[in-house]
């Protein structure tokens, strides 16, 4: 945001000038870095990568399991019925 009191050589030009303060910021090389640099030391958290590492392993292949648990819902129902 300029002041009217700036001095005309000290503001910006209309073209650099963005549309809004989110525009601004996200053009702001200096800020950019300051992003990365945050961004790389939250995803080399090794506690992080511990659980992800976790997730990964207790998570399903494959369908598998959906079609033993789709016979097996089958076979109940139909026990069900019979009482």
């Amino acid at each position: 945001m300029d002041s009217p009191l700036d001095f005309f050589s000290g503001r910006l030009t209309k073209k650099e000038r963005k549309a809004t303060l989110a525009e601004d910021l996200l053009s702001d090389q200096n800020l950019a870095a300051y992003r990365l640099l945050i961004h790389c030391s939250l995803t080399n958290f090794p506690r992080k990568r511990k659980v992800r590492e976790i997730e990964e392993q207790n998570r399903p292949a494959g369908n598998e399991k959906w079609k033993i648990k789709g016979s097996n819902s089958r076979k109940w129902a139909k026990e069900r019925r019979i009482y």
